[in-house]
């Protein structure tokens, strides 16, 4: 069966990206001829894609496309991959419609939010400043929502689950992919654009409370009769937030504030409060998942070494 969003989204981001490349070639080739004027953001609006606090008032689509576009070949390289292997992935499992909901949460709310940060940020700074007017152009754009999200979609859906990298010489159990990832964008982040931070953070958030709260999920053979329940979010205790972080003791430090963070949140009606219930058969749908996973890498094993 043809995975027909994972198609899509593969379109997109080539076509979307391939456009911003040429136009930083453009860009880069005014310059070098003398044109002193001319910037990576000055080009014609109807080919505005990326999300800056100007295009965002001006050209409202950005907040659809700038995340589907990347402006350089290994950052292009990299998101092709992500979305490659998640869409492929989650589509099989979780169906074309729930794909596209999650594609859009990840690929508008981030940048969206991104934008809101920074919008409030310039209301305090000089219009005229150096900063003021580097705020003004900064750019909101890539797939680092889309690395974020799948991380911790693939942590939830097969988290015993390793991936080789260097053929083998690195191994990293999925469970523990979203921290790197996470640890990653923010030192980039500190060190050279704060859009990276607050990308990556809030895509985490976002993400894993979708996942957590929202997402229905299709148990088998939990009902006493054998037939299917349908569970609102994942209640497991395998994917509490403080999960995504290590080591024990970076864990607990979590936990604890999470789980204050969660009494307060269900005191005054945000979140409805856990149901005994729910959180069983999350955790009996997390061990059936997690042995079936462990005997299809068994199997893999077995059948490598014959």
């Amino acid at each position: 069966m043809r995975e027909v969003i994972t198609s899509a989204a593969l379109a997109l981001e080539l076509s979307l990206s391939t456009v911003c490349l040429v136009i930083r070639f453009w860009t880069w080739k005014r310059v070098n001829e003398g044109a002193s004027s001319v910037s990576f953001t000055s080009v014609p609006g109807t080919l505005t894609l990326l999300l800056t606090l100007e295009s965002g008032i001006v050209h409202m689509w950005t907040f659809i496309t700038t995340s589907w576009t990347e402006c350089s070949l290994f950052s292009t390289a990299t998101t092709v991959i992500v979305l490659y292997l998640g869409c492929q992935y989650f589509e099989r499992i979780w169906g074309t419609r729930s794909l596209v909901k999650y594609l859009a949460l990840l690929s508008i709310a981030p940048p969206l939010f991104n934008f809101v940060c920074y919008l409030l940020y310039f209301q305090f700074m000089d219009p005229s400043s150096a900063k003021g007017v580097s705020l003004l152009s900064r750019r909101i754009n890539g797939g680092v929502p889309f690395h974020v999200g799948f991380a911790v979609a693939f942590k939830q859906a097969i988290p015993l689950h390793t991936v080789n990298i260097f053929r083998g010489t690195l191994k990293i159990p999925i469970k523990y992919i979203v921290m790197p990832v996470l640890v990653a964008y923010t030192i980039i982040g500190l060190a050279f654009d704060s859009t990276f931070l607050i990308l990556s953070w809030t895509s985490l958030l976002l993400s894993w409370w979708y996942l957590r709260f929202v997402k229905s999920i299709v148990a088998d053979n939990l009902a006493l009769d054998g037939t299917s329940t349908v569970l609102k979010g994942d209640k497991s205790d395998s994917f509490a937030f403080a999960k995504f972080f290590y080591p024990l003791p970076i864990t607990n430090a979590i936990a604890n504030v999470s789980s204050k963070l969660y009494d307060l949140f269900v005191k005054i009606r945000v979140l409805r409060p856990f149901d005994e219930e729910q959180v069983a058969s999350s955790n009996e749908r997390a061990r059936n998942d997690n042995d079936a996973e462990r005997r299809r890498a068994l199997a893999l094993r077995e059948l490598g070494s014959l």
